[in-house]
């Protein structure tokens, strides 16, 4: 919501017949008409004549603001104010050019004053929660949109600010609220965030389905795909990773997304394309690397794997489990001295944590030391 700026002030000064002949008069005219410099120009001479003239002054105020001359015109309603203390609409406007202009300090206590004298009044409401947020007085800033709301319920824009005001807050529960409200698909998929980091899972998938319904994007997929995944529905998540690709086919997180989802439902060869693509995207994503590896090693394309296996080492990127897989596709190349090796390799680097592979890795080498001393 943007407050307008008072135009006229009417109370003060009512305009004489000839219109022509004020110069006072004649500046409503040029500021109803949106020519800010004429009214300038009539103006500064009357209050450089009559210094407490206070209808010339508070017009050459709104003049120098709709010149975009903002510290002219703070110090125009300043003067205005020290003349007429109690001129509500000099007050008004001097404290929205204070917000708009970021002096949000100077603004509070003019804010405060002006929501006791213009009660039921947007304006100073919503000003007042702006200049707190933009302090980063989140807490002092809430209790002041949910006025502004209460005043103006319909406003999508004071609700979204409201909601990320109460996060910043740590009001959870009154930004999930907030947000119910909303219409903008943005703030809808904020929603389901909040709902998931609540554990909610079945509403916040609702609403991430509903997003995708509405406004699809990788980022609302990625949501619900991380939902299905935290309900154990990896099922339901692969073909939102393959929407992710298919969307941007140039993400390399995305390939490695899509390729372990693949991989943990033992879809191996298309695993290992989606990683293939990944460390052609991105040649230094070690772990694109070691999962190609593995799935190479899976797929008994054993030559290949222990190339991706040799670029994951040139990365620095390698672990107990790259020396397993090296170790098997040497020992199934018959390479046998390099494949004892590695084995050794992965028992060193492993210290009991993959008893399973750890006990096959022993059973080999017995088998592979009476092969190399052959």
């Amino acid at each position: 919501m943007k407050a307008a700026f008072s135009l006229v002030l009417s109370l003060l000064l009512a305009p004489p017949p000839d219109i022509a002949a004020d110069p006072i008069a004649a500046s409503l005219a040029h500021l109803d008409a949106g020519r800010a410099a004429e009214a300038i120009t009539l103006l500064e001479p009357v209050v450089a004549s009559d210094a407490d003239n206070v209808p010339a002054r508070f017009n050459l105020a709104i003049a120098y603001s709709m010149a975009g001359r903002d510290e002219a015109s703070i110090a125009a309603f300043r003067r205005v104010l020290e003349l007429a203390p109690k001129l509500v609409e000099a007050q008004m406007n001097l404290a929205q050019l204070l917000v708009r202009t970021g002096k949000h300090a100077d603004a509070v206590p003019l804010l405060e004053q002006l929501v006791q004298a213009k009660e039921g009044d947007i304006r100073p409401v919503y000003l007042l929660a702006r200049a707190y947020a933009a302090r980063q007085l989140w807490k002092e800033a809430a209790p002041w949109f949910g006025k502004a709301r209460a005043l103006s319920p319909d406003d999508q824009g004071i609700l979204l600010e409201s909601a990320a005001c109460y996060e910043q807050a740590g009001m959870k529960e009154e930004a999930i609220e907030a947000y119910r409200k909303a219409r903008e698909p943005g703030a809808r998929e904020r929603l389901g965030q909040l709902l998931l980091e609540t554990g909610d899972l079945e509403a916040a998938a609702a609403e991430f389905a509903g997003v995708m319904e509405r406004s699809p994007s990788p980022a609302a997929a990625f949501a619900l795909a991380t939902v299905h995944l935290k309900r154990k529905e990896p099922g339901k998540a692969i073909p939102l990773a393959a929407y992710i690709v298919e969307k941007e086919p140039a993400n390399a997180d995305a390939r490695l997304f899509l390729g372990r989802l693949l991989r943990d439902s033992k879809q191996y060869p298309a695993a290992a394309q989606q990683f293939h693509a990944a460390t052609q995207l991105m040649p230094a994503m070690v772990d694109a690397w070691n999962e190609l590896a593995g799935m190479l090693v899976l797929t008994q394309n054993y030559t290949a794997a222990v190339t991706a296996l040799d670029k994951a080492r040139e990365l620095g990127g390698e672990t107990p489990g790259n020396w397993w897989f090296r170790a098997t596709a040497l020992d199934s190349m018959q390479q046998f001295k390099p494949a004892l090796e590695s084995y050794q390799k992965f028992l060193l680097l492993s210290a009991g944590k993959f008893p399973d592979e750890e006990f096959k890795a022993r059973q080999r080498m017995r088998v592979l030391e009476k092969e190399v001393r052959r």
